[in-house]
């Protein structure tokens, strides 16, 4: 099970010019729909250009990695639900724990982390004695997530931006009715360099994120989902964390990153 979530090994290894090709899909796209008066968006100019990187990255993907990427929290959301029923922790908390500990952390030994640092906490063992491949720091946010009982007080232990927004992206996926979820994108290194259209390794300190950098990033995934949307009336919607988790699969894939 925790398999299925590892990175494909789908490759293009061709140069791509990601603006050229975002504008060129969304402006042949946005005219047709626009013309046969399907279109009918409030997005201006600045919103539709800040995420013209994220577009042709996403309209260059191949239909099996949109189909995966539609699938990728749900399927996240499963892995955290077996560690929930394996321990008898609340599904927040084994999400919660999940999230923790992802910066930095490839995805198969993140949930390898959180699932023995659960395993340890419930069999009375100490946690912080569980060998982790992130931070310490995030470790002790694990471990805080674990002794607390509240699940509303999870995301303020978790603070950081990131952490947050994967975790909301997770829970939403498995539960509509949290709310956090339907704006939320978790925005990582992979997810920079697609909005810049430019691939920033992610040792590099150009990968770090501020505050304000982070929100514009977001909302340009945001206005990528509703474009899409627009664009091609799927019945049930996207939001930006399906448009992130499909760009960023694809984005591995071309850079074959493992």
């Amino acid at each position: 099970m925790l398999k299925q979530l590892e990175p494909s090994n789908r490759l293009n290894k061709k140069a791509i010019s990601y603006r050229q090709l975002a504008t060129i899909s969304y402006s042949l796209r946005y005219q047709l729909t626009k013309e046969s008066n399907q279109m009918k968006t409030t997005i201006d100019i600045k919103q539709r250009l800040d995420c013209l990187n994220i577009l042709g990255v996403y309209y260059s993907a191949p239909l099996e990695t949109k189909a995966y990427g539609l699938q990728w929290y749900k399927l996240a959301f499963d892995v955290a639900a077996n560690i929930s029923t394996k321990t008898g922790l609340g599904i927040e908390t084994a999400i919660s724990v999940i999230s923790a500990l992802s910066p930095n952390n490839k995805w198969g030994q993140n949930i390898d982390n959180a699932d023995r640092l659960c395993a340890a906490y419930v069999n009375g063992a100490n946690p912080m004695d569980v060998k982790v491949s992130t931070y310490n720091p995030n470790k002790e946010k694990a471990v805080k997530c674990l002794e607390e009982n509240k699940s509303i007080e999870l995301r303020r232990i978790l603070n950081g931006q990131k952490v947050t927004a994967f975790y909301d992206c997770i829970l939403y996926a498995g539960d509509k009715t949290h709310s956090f979820g339907r704006e939320a994108v978790c925005v990582d290194g992979h997810a920079k360099s697609i909005y810049y259209g430019e691939r920033y390794m992610l040792k590099d300190s150009k990968s770090n994120i501020g505050k304000k950098e982070y929100a514009a990033i977001s909302a340009a995934y945001v206005t990528a989902a509703g474009i899409i949307n627009d664009i091609e009336q799927p019945e049930e919607k996207i939001t930006g964390c399906h448009v992130q988790a499909i760009t960023w699969n694809h984005w591995r894939d071309i850079h074959g990153i493992k």
